[in-house]
Parts: C-alpha cells; structure tokens; sequence
C-alpha cells in the first residue's frame, strides 16, 4: 500500500511547515505529514523551511512585513520566533504561483515540534527533514545537536516507531544512525539540489557518481529509503532501490498522472503538497 504524506504540512493548501496545515493535513486521513525541523537559539526544535527569517515569508509583532536585515533562525529564542506571522506569502513571493489554492491563516506562529506531536494524532507517519547547510554552517544548527534534540523530541512522545528522518545533507542521518539505530532514515536526492560540484560535500563524503544509481549509493550508506526527486524516479529505479530492499518516497511538483503511475509501480510514499487530490489512497 502507497502512503500518502502532506509534504510541507499540505502547503498547496495551508501555508508551509505550519501548525494549521498539520492539524488540516490529519483532519483529511493522510498516512503522514512531512515537516522541516531545525533549532532555535534556546535548542529547541522548531518547524520551519528556511534557515533565515525574511520579509518574504514573515510579518512581524506589528503585522507589517519584515524589513530588517536577515537573521540566522538559529540566532532567535522559541519566543522571539513566535512573535512572527507565518500565515501568508509576501506579495510579488514566486511560490504563489506554485501555490495558488494556498489559504492565509492570520497570526499562524512558528510551533515547535513538541508542539506539533502535542496536537497531530499518534498514529500518523512523520517525515522529518533535517534542515542543515553544510556549505554554510554559519547559517546552520550544530548537526550532533540537531540530530539528539529531534531523536530526543521523538522518543519523549513515544513516536519512534512512526518517525523517518530525511535529509539532504547525508552526514545528519549517519550521525542519527549512531545515535539511536532504531530511528529510520531517508536519503534525499535530486539532480538539481544541491549543486553537482557540491556533491560529495553533501552526501557524507561519498561520490555518488561512482554508483550504478541513487539507490545503489544509499544503501550503501547504510538508508532505509530513498526519498527521490520526481523527474528523477523512473520505474527501473524504483524496481532497484526495492530489489536493494530499499523503501521509496518521491516528492516534487509534478502532474496528479505522475504519481499515479508511481502508485501503481508500487512506490512506498508519495509526498506531495496537495494530499486533498489522493483522498481515494486513505
């Protein structure tokens, strides 16, 4: 059976990463939600895309558009981040155009993942993915600590069982792996993210180019799925990632007839930002 998992919390319907879209996106019966995690100055895990906080996506305490300068998600407290408004798109922002059905919730808060598990139902799947840059690690959380806080969160909620990690920054799931081994793990790829040049940076220290395919290198790397990029997913690949008995998650923007293909190849988990269109697969 295919899951279906709200990427971005249904952020073609709710904003993006926000506690509406979690609690919406389990209302409607999804199998899962996938969320962006990352740390705040105060270590605590908080849910949310972007390493910075900016006028493109936040109002302030005001209700006005940022306009300061810039800064680090990981230099504010839980409580300095959640005197911003997440609940709308700038005006002009490129992603209303990729998200034009998406609903304004006024003085929707950055929560924290505490939150988050305090308030979505303890069946459902979560599919975490660690926000990290290693090319930046000025912008970025320490990764050891990032990695114990959000396994640390998991396991106080009792949803280790129901909790994947995925990155791209391969290095945070090796590091996760040695931490708790029970914990499972997705590598994500795609051809376009980040830089090829940057690759190996990225993927642990490994040259993926070197491997017959994606799945070839991640489990390799020891991954229990591949979290795949659609244009990249093709049926052979799918075939060989579960021939490695590697899982299968695809995410990206693609047309409804895409994924269905996938869905009857047998691909494991589909993330997508409008989980209202697979209503018939929960």
């Amino acid at each position: 059976m295919t899951m279906i998992i709200a990427g971005a919390a249904g952020a073609g319907l709710w904003p993006s990463n926000s506690m509406t879209g979690c609690r919406e996106s389990a209302a409607l019966g999804v199998h899962g939600i996938e969320i962006d995690v990352q740390l705040s100055a105060d270590n605590q895990v908080v849910v949310f895309h972007d390493l910075q906080i900016t006028g493109d996506r936040l109002k302030d305490h005001s209700g006005n558009w940022y306009a300061g300068d810039p800064l680090p998600v990981k230099s504010l407290t839980v409580e300095a981040l959640q005197q911003f408004d997440m609940g709308e798109l700038a005006p002009g922002h490129p992603m209303r155009k990729v998200f034009p059905d998406q609903q304004t919730i006024a003085f929707e808060r950055i929560a924290t993942l505490q939150q988050v598990f305090a308030e979505v139902p303890e069946h459902l799947s979560f599919f975490l993915e660690l926000k990290n840059d290693p090319e930046d690690p000025a912008l970025s959380s320490d990764p050891q600590l990032l990695v114990e806080r959000v396994i640390e969160c998991t396991v106080k909620a009792n949803r280790l069982s129901h909790v994947h990690l995925i990155a791209f920054d391969w290095s945070l799931l090796r590091l996760a792996k040695t931490i708790n081994p029970n914990i499972s793990v997705g590598y994500l790829t795609a051809s376009n993210y980040p830089e090829p040049e940057n690759w190996i940076q990225w993927h642990d220290g490994m040259d993926i180019t070197t491997f017959d395919s994606e799945p070839d290198a991640i489990a390799q790397a020891g991954g229990d799925f591949w979290d795949a990029y659609l244009p990249d997913l093709t049926p052979e690949k799918l075939q060989h990632a579960h021939d490695l008995n590697l899982k299968v998650s695809v995410w990206g923007i693609g047309q409804h007839e895409q994924f269905l293909r996938l869905i009857d190849s047998g691909i494991d988990f589909v993330t997508t930002i409008r989980p209202d269109k697979f209503k018939e697969f929960y």
